[in-house]
């Protein structure tokens, strides 16, 4: 679940899908870390990349939370020590959000020369464009959803013939998902029709890989912009309660005449929990109050996630504590 700014629109919209294999969660395993989706010889499915340990490492070992994911080794040697880079076979590149497109027809070699100039490079890759050759792309900052290649779907950005542009989210033939399982999905979306969800244009199930068809949103979705120090100063505090209240109508409207309380991943994947949406929406609600994320919050002195933080600051009476700054001259602070 998250949401996406609507330019034509002027509103945000929460585009809700779930997921379609073991790492299909955005940020799974947090950052600086890799999802295995089969982890066959492992406790659970996520491993830091070389060079890092887990943040929380009671949560990695005891309760399988890999969300909080890996920080660098201590022992570890910075980049001016020009030590280069290691090598990551068999994944599919991080997230590409941050990540900068350095130029065309670049050798490995001037690849790395250009990443290792700069100590805020975090890693490169060089990628393959169809008709234009091959070219180099670098990241600056953490590594998100960083995921043992199983021959995933993706997404794709297209144009239908009266001019609409949509995006295109393909499912692998080895995700696991048979065509039933699909249609049952897109029967569940397709009857998710709001305004604060993104529409489900259309499907299709011809070959060995279905495709769902979504509204096209050009904008990046809201953490782009809320966990951004030079942007977030835009989301004042009507904003974000806008955007919140959004959320809560796109939920309401998900579980309206269901029997009792039946969540969307009991509906597709059987699996039912009367607390799986509400805990979702407290720590989205939580992320747009502090501008912080919850997969990647780090305190040095301190063990505690965001969460366990918020809480314990509830509990000595410092709650306004949390409140992100940018939000102090927009909303009204309660003394207490």
């Amino acid at each position: 679940m998250r949401q996406t700014w609507h330019e034509r629109e002027g509103k945000w919209k929460e585009f809700w899908s779930a997921p379609d294999y073991q790492c299909g969660s955005y940020g799974q395993c947090g950052a600086y870390s890799k999802c295995d989706p089969v982890y066959v010889n492992r406790k659970f499915e996520c491993d830091c990349l070389p060079g890092y340990k887990p943040k929380f490492l009671r949560d990695w070992n005891t309760l399988k939370d890999g969300s909080g994911g890996c920080v660098r080794k201590r022992q570890e040697s910075m980049c001016m020590r020009g030590e280069g880079f290691v090598k990551v076979a068999g994944v599919r590149i991080p997230d590409t959000s941050e990540a900068v497109w350095l130029g065309l027809n670049m050798s490995p070699v001037d690849c790395e020369l250009v990443c290792r100039r700069n100590c805020s490079c975090s890693a490169y890759a060089r990628l393959a464009i169809t008709g234009k050759g091959t070219g180099c792309l670098a990241w600056y900052g953490e590594l998100m959803d960083t995921v043992i290649s199983m021959d995933e779907g993706f997404d794709i950005h297209g144009q239908l013939s009266n001019g609409q542009e949509i995006a295109v989210k393909r499912l692998s033939k080895n995700s696991g998902q048979g065509i039933e399982e699909f249609k049952n999905e897109v029967m569940l979306i397709a009857k998710l029709q709001h305004k604060n969800l993104v529409k489900l244009i259309g499907c299709c199930i011809q070959g060995e890989e279905p495709m769902l068809v979504y509204e096209y949103l050009s904008n990046k979705s809201l953490d782009s912009i809320l966990f951004d120090e030079t942007k977030r100063g835009i989301l004042d505090w009507s904003k974000r309660f806008g955007i919140i209240v959004g959320i809560a109508r796109g939920i309401l409207y998900i579980h309206q005449d269901s029997s009792g309380y039946m969540s969307p991943e009991y509906v597709i994947f059987g699996k039912f929990s009367t607390k799986s949406d509400v805990f979702s929406f407290g720590v989205i609600l939580l992320e747009i109050i502090t501008g912080k994320k919850n997969n990647s919050y780090y305190q040095e002195d301190s063990h505690l996630t965001m969460i366990g933080h918020i809480w314990h600051s509830w509990r000595e009476n410092r709650p306004l504590e949390i409140v992100d700054s940018s939000l102090r001259e927009s909303c009204l602070l309660m003394k207490y």
